[in-house]
């Protein structure tokens, strides 16, 4: 089940940070954000390691702070922590004034925190839902979908979805390239059938893909990473290491949408950095839209 928080926080601090940079963007533009936050060990400056340094460099102050980051109006966050009192959950929300939907990977098991995926966004949550995906070692996961109606370029509004997942690092051996794969068909027969009903809608699929490909050669990529890019666009479809060891994990793949840069923020608040992409909305192509965007496949 969705855990959904509204939250407007007018008059405080970070709500001014957050949204003085917003005003002076384009109309229409989107900035989205992809971060596997590990656990959330580094999430709050209140965790032993992080008392220690004397100064906040936790994962909720870079989002409050980053140049690249604290804009944002879509985040998508991976290992977020559901059992610690849902302080990570609440935070995400009190960043400023946003919505957030959360999925457990895994609703049947207890470890690794109660982990799951987050949505974060500036605009609406209109609705959500998760899909559940092949299991590789006896660990369930999951994706995350959500619909929300952005601003376009023309001063209307646009429907969007969402697909924010984290797939398998990997399987009964190391090597799980074929059974992300097949993670990966799972979703895509999930946008397929809502592509059916909406064919002009824009779409974002991101996340922590985990495409280790093999261990000796961070350069190569594997089938899910090969096929996505043959159905949609990729913000960064350059070799750029996302990760500590040097492979590109994380991605953000688009339809409908007009690319105007991207990059990958160089902080070490995790064993990812995050990625980022500035995009701008085209006007909606019909009225209809909007409510239809709703419908679960």
């Amino acid at each position: 089940m969705a855990v959904t928080l509204g939250m407007a926080l007018s008059g405080c601090a970070t709500t001014a940070g957050l949204f003085g940079a917003r005003a002076e963007r384009p109309e229409g533009s989107l900035r989205v954000v992809t971060y596997n936050i590990a656990l959330g060990l580094w999430f709050s400056p209140q965790t032993p390691q992080l008392r220690r340094l004397g100064r906040d460099y936790s994962v909720r102050a870079a989002l409050r702070n980053h140049p690249q980051l604290r804009d944002f109006d879509l985040l998508a966050v991976q290992e977020v922590c559901s059992d610690r009192g849902a302080a990570q959950i609440d935070a995400l929300g009190r960043l400023g004034r946003y919505h957030v939907v959360f999925e457990r990977a895994d609703p049947e098991r207890d470890g690794e925190c109660r982990k799951g995926q987050a949505l974060v966004s500036r605009y609406p949550i209109l609705t959500s839902g998760r899909i559940d995906l092949p299991q590789l070692r006896g660990v369930g996961r999951s994706a995350m979908w959500a619909d929300v109606v952005v601003p376009d370029s023309s001063g209307g509004a646009a429907p969007l979805r969402v697909y924010n997942l984290h797939l398998d690092n990997r399987g009964e051996s190391f090597f799980a390239a074929e059974g992300r794969w097949g993670q990966m068909q799972a979703i895509l027969a999930h946008i397929a059938a809502w592509r059916e009903a909406h064919p002009d809608a824009a779409l974002l699929v991101v996340g922590d893909f985990n495409s280790l490909a093999n261990l000796g050669d961070p350069w190569a990529r594997e089938r899910t990473i090969v096929e996505m890019h043959r159905r949609y666009d990729s913000a960064i479809s350059e070799y750029t290491p996302t990760h500590l060891l040097q492979y590109q994990l994380d991605w953000i793949f688009y339809e409908r949408l007009q690319l105007q840069e991207a990059s990958v923020v160089d902080l070490v608040r995790s064993d990812h950095y995050p990625v980022v992409a500035e995009f701008v909305v085209g006007p909606r192509p019909a009225p209809s839209d909007v409510a239809e965007v709703t419908s679960d496949p």
